[in-house]
């Protein structure tokens, strides 16, 4: 018995820790969920000694030093954890989030925000807890609307929150290239603090940062925390790290400010396919560019796509390359490629589903698009299936 309980803890561990925030190991999960069933009593007290241990605040810890022009002071009114209600979440356990104030048509609107693949991990209800004062405030949650993890990284969350304790961040700007941001989120659970962070490339759907965690904060939860300027504005929001630790990256604010249309219904939420100026269509913020093939008499002679790398993400988000790492900037299509006497351009784009996506074994709707460079005409077929990188 002493062996069982002592196996169950590792269970338990995994099933609460930061190993168990990696999608890849879904099966595993799925594993230890029956194991929740079959073993239900020893391993919710256990995950509840787990849960009591890890949301101690994370204000003990030093935090580093911030510059004395920074606006934003006590960042922990703002952002929040994000955690599973039952303890029982397929996959991640804990995670980060904030909180934006968004004024439309003269009414103020409080959101939760965090990164879209975060809440794909979660199999019921969740809550976010804010630490105001070495306090917690536990706040249920509703995902309102989400955008899809290989595009707009991003969901609007619901929440009550109480008059007069936390205060919302206001959107700013993309970030330029040198800027330093700060980002605000929780680490295995406790509140860490990264105060610089070198914007090192800027794109339309990503925007790349210098690795600044350590062996403390990496890995585990800081997805969907957020970014903010020296004056406390959001720029971006964290959605995850090049697998060498050579850089993080993170969605810019416009990204934010484009979603928020879409929930509201505007034609803003709707983005542009362009090549060379010319429109080929629009993609609303599900909606992600796998591929762009460019043709002469029927043949590829340039093409760019994301070729999915399973667990990772899509490779054009971690590419050196900056042609490549702008695939899915839908205005400039023709970054990257060779189109000088080329007769057609074919454009793919996927949408992804509500629930957690893996691009090379899940079915999702896809939408081709076909560019006469020579009369302007543009077709279009929508078909579903899995991605294939077989040139259509």
């Amino acid at each position: 018995m002493t062996k069982k309980i002592c196996f169950l803890c590792v269970l338990a561990l995994l099933a609460a820790g930061p190993v168990a925030t990696q999608p890849h190991l879904k099966s595993v999960n799925r594993w230890i969920n029956r194991l929740h069933l079959q073993e239900k009593q020893v391993l919710d007290a256990l995950q509840k000694g787990l849960r009591r241990a890890w949301l101690t605040p994370g204000s003990k810890q030093k935090i580093p030093a911030l510059s004395s022009r920074f606006a934003l002071q006590n960042p922990q009114e703002s952002v929040f954890l994000l955690r599973d209600v039952q303890g029982k979440c397929s996959s991640t356990f804990f995670a980060s989030g904030f909180l934006v104030q968004e004024t439309f048509q003269d009414k103020n609107y409080v959101w939760g925000i965090t990164a879209k693949h975060i809440g794909d991990l979660y199999d019921g209800p969740i809550e976010a807890v804010f630490f105001v004062n070495n306090r917690p405030i536990v706040v249920p949650v509703q995902i309102a609307f989400t955008g899809a993890q290989y595009g707009i990284d991003i969901s609007l969350l619901k929440l009550d929150i109480p008059a007069g304790i936390l205060k919302p961040l206001s959107l700013g700007q993309d970030p330029q290239v040198g800027e330093t941001l700060h980002s605000f989120g929780y680490a295995r659970g406790k509140f860490y603090p990264l105060s610089s962070r070198k914007v090192l490339r800027t794109g339309t759907n990503r925007i790349f940062t210098s690795y600044a965690f350590s062996s403390i904060a990496s890995g585990s939860g800081y997805c969907g925390s957020a970014l903010v300027n020296e004056q406390g504005l959001l720029s971006a929001i964290h959605c995850g790290s090049i697998p060498d630790k050579s850089a993080s990256f993170a969605v810019p604010v416009s990204n934010l400010r484009t979603l928020l249309a879409a929930y509201h219904g505007l034609k803003q939420g709707q983005r542009e396919l362009l090549f060379n100026g010319h429109l080929i269509g629009k993609m609303n913020v599900r909606q992600g560019i796998y591929a762009v093939y460019v043709r002469r008499n029927g043949r590829v002679i340039s093409k760019k796509h994301t070729e999915p790398q399973l667990y990772s993400g899509l490779h054009h988000y971690f590419s050196p390359n900056p042609d490549i790492a702008r695939l899915n900037d839908p205005s400039h299509l023709e970054d990257g490629l060779k189109w000088l006497g080329a007769d057609e351009v074919t454009v793919l784009v996927f949408e992804e589903p509500a629930e957690y996506f893996n691009p090379q074994e899940d079915p999702c709707k896809q939408t081709l698009y076909r560019y006469n460079l020579l009369d302007g005409t543009v077709t279009t077929s929508t078909f579903t299936g899995v991605l294939s990188l077989k040139p259509l």
